[in-house]
C-alpha cells in the first residue's frame, strides 16, 4: 500500500516481483476492437493460459462517451459463463474538475453443476483530467485472478475452484457499451515463484 498523491488516495500496487516470473511472451497486440457481437479468443495453446499476466490499455472516451471491456480468465474454449470475468467501466461525463470515474469489476460465475451462485467485487477510481488511458493489469494463477487499473487505484480479486480446470482467455466489449479498442495487449506465461527449502 502507499499513497498516490496526484489521486489524492491511498493505492494498493501490484506485487512488483511478479514481473520477474515471466516466461514466454504469448500475445503482443498493438491494437484490437472489441464489441458485443463476438469473443476475442487469444491464442494461446494448452493450459499456458492459466498462469499469465495480462496487460492492456483503454484510451480514454470522448466527453459524454463511456467506454468498457471485459477480461474473462480460466473459460472454456467458446463460451464466457462459468469462469471469471474481469470489467472496466469509464463514466461518460467529467466532474467539475474534468476528472472521470472508472470501476474496475470481477465476476466470478460460477456454474452448474459445480455451483450455483455468481459473486462480485468491484472498486471505483479517478482518471485525472490529463490522464488519457487507464491501464489494466490482471494476474492469472490456476485458481486466482487478480486485477488492477491504475497502477493499484483499484484492485479486486476472486477464486474459481472447479474440478475440469479451464484456460482459455477471451476479451470483449459488454452489451451496454458502444465498440471500444484495447491498445498494447500483450500477454505473457508466468513461471513458479515457489523455492523449496
Amino acid at each position: 500500500m502507499r499513497w498516490d498523491r496526484a489521486a489524492d488516495t491511498l493505492i494498493a500496487p501490484p506485487v512488483p516481483e511478479y514481473s520477474k516470473l515471466r516466461a514466454a511472451l504469448l500475445v503482443d497486440e498493438a491494437a484490437k476492437q472489441l464489441n458485443h457481437t463476438g469473443l476475442w479468443t487469444l491464442p494461446i495453446a494448452g493450459a499456458a493460459g492459466s498462469t499469465v499476466e495480462i496487460r492492456l490499455n483503454v484510451p480514454m472516451p470522448a466527453d459524454g462517451a463511456t467506454a468498457a471491456v471485459a477480461v474473462v480468465a480460466l473459460a472454456p474454449p467458446t463460451a464466457v459463463a462459468g469462469a471469471v470475468q474481469v470489467v472496466l467501466n469509464i463514466s461518460g461525463t467529467p466532474a467539475a474538475n474534468g476528472s472521470r470515474t472508472g470501476v474496475l469489476s470481477v465476476t466470478n460465475r460460477f456454474a452448474p453443476p459445480w455451483r450455483n451462485t455468481t459473486t462480485t467485487s468491484m472498486a471505483r477510481f479517478v482518471i485525472l483530467p490529463d490522464e488519457k488511458h487507464v491501464d489494466v493489469l490482471i494476474y492469472v494463477d490456476r485458481v486466482v485472478v487478480e486485477a488492477f487499473a491504475m497502477g493499484g487505484r483499484a484492485a479486486v480479486l476472486a477464486n474459481e475452484f472447479r474440478p475440469d480446470p479451464q484456460s482459455t482467455i477471451h476479451l470483449f466489449g459488454p452489451a451496454a457499451s458502444a465498440p471500444t479498442t484495447v491498445h498494447d495487449v500483450q500477454v505473457w506465461e508466468m513461471g513458479c515463484g515457489y523455492e523449496p527449502l
